[in-house]
């Protein structure tokens, strides 16, 4: 982490990308921070002004020029992006600490998001993933399972853990459910990067996140949970990498299983209603992520080759110029 802000509050940077992460992001237009949390400054990347409300100033956005969307098409604008990267983060100075909040299954986000995560890596800066994917049609379900491909490819690219917080759109998850998941896990590394934890420093997070630095586990995309009660973080079979918040010293911490890294501190200001929260990256669920996404893009498959087979029923050959078959 930077060094310019040891004494003060600390400060979080959103880079919201495409529908979703602007939509998110222009929340925290008025965040200023607070007792027990981090300055929250939020900017806005698309490929179109479409999401764009009024109130959010010019100088937090960033539209790629001569672009007007994706259509969910991953490569419509990939190229552009890609070469844009480091312009967008000259204009839009990344923070502290960073949260890259996308869609995982639109066209712009999902490209835009993971090339953003990749340069802030490959310049050593915190940062945290925060992304919903989904299945409702064929292109959602290949968006989805690409943009999880390419964060795994983005973390062994730059031998560094590509750490994200995902949920899956659907079912219970509905979008109002998944808004208020994405803003109770950006309240909780908020409280987190907030340079106001007794004995958690800077540079606890930082190893808490770059767990390869710290360990003997080799970077990869690894996922996060945020608990606040010790029960539901133990369902977290084989953590890897845990850092702690409590309020009390002296309450039993979490100990079982037994992480190969952790950092515990401990609350300055109290949080409501809530005595600890503990952060948990891990890879337990990637697997049954992955396998629960690929049944569906099975699924669309078999129902795309059966459409396939019904279009040979007719050879053109049979055919008049004008198309009749007589």
């Amino acid at each position: 982490m930077s060094d310019k802000n040891v004494s003060g509050v600390g400060t979080v940077r959103i880079f919201g990308c495409g529908g979703l992460g602007v939509n998110f992001a222009a929340n925290y237009l008025k965040s200023q921070g607070g007792d027990g949390f981090a300055a929250i400054d939020p900017a806005f990347i698309d490929t179109s002004r479409s999401n764009l409300t009024p109130e959010i100033p010019e100088e937090k956005i960033y539209i790629l020029d001569n672009t007007d969307g994706s259509g969910k098409v991953r490569r419509e604008n990939h190229a552009q992006i890609s070469s844009s990267i480091k312009h967008i983060l000259q204009s839009q100075q990344p923070g502290e600490f960073n949260i890259v909040v996308f869609s995982a299954s639109g066209g712009s986000g999902s490209v835009l998001g993971p090339l953003i995560v990749s340069e802030l890596l490959a310049r050593g800066l915190p940062v945290v993933v925060l992304t919903a994917g989904s299945s409702e049609s064929n292109i959602t379900a290949n968006n989805t399972v690409n943009t999880l491909k390419s964060l795994a490819a983005i973390s062994k690219k730059e031998s560094a853990p590509v750490v994200t917080y995902y949920l899956h759109n659907g079912g219970d998850n509905t979008r109002s459910a998944v808004d208020k998941k994405l803003a109770f896990a950006t309240s909780c590394l908020s409280y987190l990067a907030s340079r106001q934890n007794a004995e958690l420093d800077t540079k606890d997070v930082s190893h808490w996140l770059r767990y390869n630095h710290s360990t003997e586990v080799a970077p990869q995309l690894s996922l996060l949970d945020i608990f606040i009660d010790q029960k539901s973080a133990k369902s977290i079979t084989d953590p890897i990498s845990v850092a702690s918040l409590y309020a009390d010293r002296d309450q039993p911490h979490l100990t079982d299983p037994v992480p190969d890294y952790s950092a515990t501190g401990y609350f300055q200001h109290k949080v409501q209603d809530i005595e600890e929260i503990h952060f948990v990256i891990s890879t337990q669920h990637l697997g049954a992520t992955y396998e629960k996404l690929e049944e569906t893009r099975n699924d669309y498959n078999a129902r795309r080759d059966s459409r396939v087979q019904t279009r040979k029923i007719v050879d053109l050959d049979e055919a008049q110029d004008d198309g009749l078959v007589l």
